[in-house]
């Protein structure tokens, strides 16, 4: 009897100790279910503060911008062109996962005071400049349209090797006429403008599968949008003895295109050409399908890289120039 009065005095012990143990670990909050997102505007104009409500919690921030923050509970972000900009917040707090929320920035003004990159002064030759800058293809260089840049692939070492991607290689496409402006100017805003000379060179690769307009070539996706006016098409080797199997399409370039730069994570550089309030926007002189962001490798007051990702699966790389100057390495 003993025996079992001390086990049970032993036992009455450890419970009282492990009782006492979860009564003095402090209560976790209930999860946050009303969380806010507070807007405090800036010294300059287009730039704000973002602050969750409650502060105590650990904010991921997608402002809308190109721009994102992690781990915070307050950030700040800046707007230099006009739009309706999604800021988007998901947050946890000590309970967990809180609510996520979202809210809709209008920004009604420019400030292109913002802008203090040298990619925008490059592309544009300057903020305000009412005549803007004009580019055109590298065509005179090796390479200027090669595909699968990346040194590991097949395309780059045959480039590597002379035998491909040579200059010229798209002759009587259309496109060494073609001139692009880029424009950033208060009156303007950041104004895309093509002068096609009447016709674009398109891509008849294969659309990979999937994606619209398959089994088709890339070229029947401009040719069916309505924006781009296209009156008729042909392939390149029939009228240009041994032309390339890609296409001329005689078309009208639509009004009222744009661009923007985007900065992502990695900081690497964004060039990105949206869709008009009539259909698909701009492209960059080769119509490799309607994707619309090019990553810019590398960019100078003179010459300008670019890298996309197309449908068809493969990177095209884009070698341009100022109009009017003379690469020295073609």
């Amino acid at each position: 009897m003993k025996n079992i009065f001390k086990i049970f005095l032993f036992t009455f012990f450890i419970l009282s100790c492990f009782r006492c143990t979860i009564d003095d670990r402090p209560v976790m909050d209930a999860a946050i279910t009303d969380l806010k997102i507070i807007i405090t505007e800036g010294a300059q104009p287009n730039t704000f503060t973002f602050t969750a409500s409650p502060k105590n919690v650990i904010g991921y921030w997608d402002l809308g911008n190109g721009v994102t923050a992690s781990g915070c509970s307050s950030t700040t972000g800046q707007y230099p062109f006009p739009g309706n900009y999604t800021v988007k917040l998901t947050a946890y707090g000590s309970g967990g996962r809180t609510n996520d929320i979202s809210i809709v920035l209008p920004i009604s003004q420019s400030n292109y005071g913002l802008l203090t990159d040298s990619v925008y002064t490059w592309l544009t030759g300057g903020i305000n400049n009412a005549d803007g800058k004009s580019w055109v293809v590298d065509s005179l260089l090796k390479g200027h349209l090669v595909k699968n840049p990346q040194k590991s692939s097949p395309d780059w070492q045959a480039l590597a090797a002379g035998y491909a991607n040579r200059a010229n290689n798209k002759y009587g496409g259309g496109m060494y006429d073609d001139i692009i402006t880029f424009k950033l100017t208060d009156k303007d805003g950041p104004a895309f403008i093509y002068n096609n000379n009447g016709d674009c060179c398109a891509a008849a690769n294969a659309i990979a599968s999937g994606n619209p307009g398959y089994p088709g070539g890339i070229y029947t996706l401009l040719v069916a949008d309505a924006a781009w006016s296209t009156t008729s098409y042909s392939v390149i080797s029939s009228f240009i003895s041994g032309g390339s199997s890609d296409y001329r399409v005689k078309c009208t370039p639509p009004q009222g295109m744009t661009w923007s730069v985007v900065k992502d994570g990695a900081g690497n550089y964004n060039l990105v050409l949206p869709k008009t309030k009539n259909g698909n926007g701009g492209f960059l002189f080769y119509f490799t399908d309607w994707s619309t962001s090019y990553q810019i490798k590398s960019i100078t007051a003179n010459k300008m890289v670019v890298w996309k990702t197309c449908t068809d699966g493969a990177i095209r790389q884009i070698v341009m120039i100022r109009k009017g100057w003379i690469d020295p390495d073609a």
